[in-house]
């Protein structure tokens, strides 16, 4: 019984563990997994918005509001945080990972690759999706708590 339950626990340990995330793609069933699905949701929702101007009523920067909208419909939670910064502090600490939440002093973007590529708004007045972003003067990698 006792090796059950440790195996169990060892069993949650790794799949809560980012570095893992490819390991059990693997195991479970590839990129199309529950593991990278859930890893990615964030973006996901990000990326429906893209193409579209300012969707939030903010008026000023609103990258942050924008990314207040896309983890509410992600998480059913709002968090109401409308200035890039504050970004820092959501969640829980992060890799760069698909669905991550890269915060800079006056910008914030989800990551759609764990490199470059996210979905930032606010850009050039729209939601867009960049690659080759330079990751200098980045403050926070946060991942959201769901």
């Amino acid at each position: 019984m006792k090796k059950h339950l440790l195996a169990g626990a060892m069993a949650l340990a790794i799949a809560s563990t980012p570095a893992r995330a490819d390991f059990l793609s693997d195991l479970f069933g590839g990129s199309a997994s529950w593991v990278a699905m859930h890893r990615s949701g964030l973006a996901s929702v990000a990326q429906s918005f893209v193409g579209r101007g300012n969707f939030t009523g903010f008026r000023g920067p609103w990258c942050g509001a924008a990314m207040s909208e896309w983890v509410a419909l992600y998480t059913g939670r709002n968090p109401h945080i409308l200035r890039a910064r504050d970004w820092a502090r959501f969640g829980r600490p992060s890799r760069l990972v698909p669905g991550a939440i890269v915060s800079k002093p006056h910008h914030v973007f989800v990551s759609t690759d764990g490199r470059t590529c996210g979905i930032g708004g606010n850009e050039h007045g729209r939601v867009e999706n960049r690659c080759g972003r330079s990751l200098r003067g980045v403050i926070a990698i946060r991942a959201p708590s769901i």
